[in-house]
This record gives C-alpha cells, structure tokens and sequence, in this order.
C-alpha cells in the first residue's frame, strides 16, 4: 500500500522534494556533507566529506516515482558529476539510490541499445519510464548502500 503522506505523482515539485530530501538522508547517513546551490544550474546538490583532501562533487538528481532512467547529454561539461536516480520516492521504505558518472550512465544506454535511438542521437536525450529486469540488472553495480555508500561515490571519479 502506498503511504499516505507520499507526493502525488502527478507534482513534479513534490516529487522533487521528496527524492531530494531521500538522497540527502542516504548521503548524510554515508558520511557525506550536503549543500545545496542557491541558483539550478544544472547541479542539484553538492556534497563533500571531511578527509586529508577536501573534494566536493555535484550532482544531478533524477527523482521518480516509479524506477525510470533518462540522460541527456547537456550533463557531459560537468568534471566529476554524480547522476543520482532515486526511485520509488513514493513509497520511502521502498526507495532506491543509482549513483553514476554521465559515461557510466552513456555505457548503460549502450548496453540497452538506448543510444542508437534517434531520441538520443539528435536530440541528445533519453528516457524511459520503467526500468524492467535488464536495466535494473545493468544498473545494479551502482545501487548505494549504506555499507558502500561513501566508496561508492568517491570511486565514481
């Protein structure tokens, strides 16, 4: 059963909100401090961690209610950008993290075949709304866990 209190699918923002505040929870839980740019420039978020050597990444979240994937290429520019998929935001208990690099994500495309589309190929854009079993497979490596969350990312570079 769906929670009650979950955004309504049809609210963009509301599941913005609900995806973003899902990926800070596991980011601060795996030890990572999280900011958030005062402008959208393409960076959702910008985390870092106290270590020897400061490093802080940006990141682009992509929230769903469901267990959809997309990439666009506008992405590619940003040095070091995570590309967080955070799935079932309606159902909290249920939900998922994806952490990936823009290649990693071009890589799983390609193994699907997503980059032949003329979706991808001239507009530079893809998405699907249901991942099924062969991409969640494909994507599996990248799923955060708590007890990998922190080599997970910093590993991504």
């Amino acid at each position: 059963m769906d929670d009650p209190l979950a955004p309504d699918e049809s609210d963009s923002q509301l599941v913005e909100i609900a995806g973003k505040h899902l990926l800070i929870s596991r980011l601060v839980a795996a030890g990572f401090e999280v900011a958030e740019p005062l402008r959208d420039k393409g960076i959702d978020l910008i985390i870092c961690r106290d270590e020897d050597r400061f490093r802080a990444y940006p990141l682009q979240m992509k929230a769903s209610t469901q267990e959809s994937f997309s990439l666009d290429r506008k992405y590619e520019k940003f040095s070091n950008l995570r590309i967080a998929y955070v799935w079932n935001v309606k159902a909290a208990d249920k939900g998922e993290v994806y952490l990936l690099t823009f290649h990693q994500a071009l890589k799983v495309m390609e193994a699907k075949g997503y980059s032949k589309t003329d979706s991808w190929t001239k507009n530079g854009y893809y998405f699907v709304r249901n991942a099924g079993k062969e991409l969640k497979e494909l994507l599996e490596p990248y799923r955060m866990q708590l007890k990998n969350g922190p080599e997970k990312i910093l590993a991504l570079g």
